[in-house]
């Protein structure tokens, strides 16, 4: 069942200009379900598709077509009905493949972040080192600060 406080949220946000997979990330960061958000952008878009077609069907009808152009052109760009709207993911039959609306499970670079993990795991052992090798050769240190400075 659609959430219709999410339905609404969204439609405010992508009339204000926000696209709808930020307007998404913003309610599953809130803590909404994630499966609650992708109905309501279901629904959200299949109102702005058919509020898109109603738009464009009174301009269709005023512009003069022969009758075999615009029977092509009905044929080539007929609208997309859904076949089951608003049905939770798990009613669908196993046969049929989900439309992904979002995108929270696609797969991000790893390897930009393993090189970053393997950079800052690198310095923090080379920082343990000084650390270690300062209480190690403290007197050392001191001894080398003192004739150099002349203190």
């Amino acid at each position: 069942m659609i959430n219709q406080e999410i339905l609404e949220g969204l439609r405010r946000a992508t009339s204000k200009g926000e696209t709808l997979r930020d307007a998404m990330m913003t309610f599953y960061n809130s803590g909404y379900p994630k499966q609650e958000i992708e109905e309501s952008a279901r629904a959200l878009q299949i109102e702005q598709y058919q509020a898109k077609m109603k738009l464009q069907q009174p301009a269709q009808q005023k512009t003069f077509q022969p009758q075999s152009q615009q029977q092509s052109f009905q044929q080539q760009f007929r609208p997309i009905q859904p076949t089951q709207p608003f049905q939770s993911t798990q009613s669908f039959q196993t046969n049929q493949q989900i439309q992904k609306v979002s995108a929270y499970e696609q797969p991000k670079s790893d390897r930009k972040y393993k090189i970053i993990n393997i950079i800052l795991i690198i310095l923090f052992i080379v920082l343990v080192g000084v650390l270690i090798s300062s209480f190690i050769f403290k007197d050392s240190i001191i001894e080398f600060f003192r004739n150099t400075f002349g203190a």
